[in-house]
């Protein structure tokens, strides 16, 4: 069961980090359509959409899918859409049926990447000590363990980053104004969850195999190669966490500025 269990610690908070991301833009986007109306989501969306639909093509190539429309940003208030990529691929094929996942999940991968290139670029010391904050018992496959390591985190971040020194620069609120327009739309929209359905499927089937096999055998997959995974992936889910921590934090400011807004 060790080996289950530590999949199950590597996968499942990373599943748990990818669905906060997706719920909080979702509450996000209503809430500011329904108090400020349509034109308030272009203020994010006109940086956060471009980003969003770059991670569709560029893993649309990564997978050989044929790109037959790109649009970054393209506005729809009848439809509700900000852009759009159209593409296909040939169902046949394994590995562009196991693409699906990645293609629908490529905003995250942008997103994410696109926040902390930023935050290396305007604030390097705050990025590399949050880089190097202990993240040990976040692998552990124990809620009650991840969610109070989040919670440290979010503290860490909140006290961090929002300093008097910080808030007294320009450079700091256009950094808030680029992540949250980021991290507004940076989860898959509900066609690209869709669309993901069969990859998903096809991965969740390969990783119950592995485990199963190497449960008994150790012949796919090792104690030693799990911790290696282990150790690899925990960047990933710290990054994810400051992902997930960004998108709570413009949650909370949309709650501020819509609060006294009665439509």
């Amino acid at each position: 069961m060790e080996i289950l269990q530590q999949l199950f610690a590597v996968f499942g908070g990373i599943a748990l980090l990818l669905f906060i991301l997706y719920k909080l833009e979702v509450w996000t986007t209503r809430r500011l359509t329904n108090k400020l109306g349509w034109n308030a989501v272009l203020l994010t969306g006109i940086i956060g959409t471009p980003l969003h639909e770059i991670g569709h093509v560029i893993f649309c190539i990564v997978f050989g899918y044929k790109i037959n429309e790109v649009k970054l940003f393209s506005p729809d208030r009848q439809t509700g859409t900000l852009g759009y990529v159209k593409y296909s691929y040939n169902s046949k094929s394994l590995y562009q049926r196991i693409g699906t996942l990645f293609v629908g999940l490529a905003p995250f991968v942008t997103g994410i990447t696109a926040l902390l290139m930023l935050s290396y670029w305007m604030f390097p010391e705050f990025a590399i000590e949050w880089q190097l904050s202990s993240f040990s018992n976040i692998m552990e496959a124990k809620f009650s363990i991840f969610w109070e390591e989040f919670s440290h985190n979010f503290s860490t971040f909140i006290h961090e980053l929002f300093t008097k020194e910080n808030m007294q620069r320009w450079q700091f609120w256009l950094y808030l104004y680029i992540c949250l327009s980021i991290a507004s739309h940076m989860a898959p929209s509900s066609s690209d969850l869709k669309g993901a359905w069969p990859g998903i499927f096809l991965v969740l089937i390969m990783i119950a195999f592995i485990a199963i096999i190497s449960h008994y055998t150790q012949f796919l997959l090792s104690r030693e190669q799990m911790h290696t995974m282990r150790t690899w992936s925990q960047p990933l889910l710290s990054h994810l966490m400051f992902a997930a921590i960004l998108s709570i934090v413009n949650m909370i400011l949309t709650y501020v500025v819509t609060f006294f807004v009665r439509r």
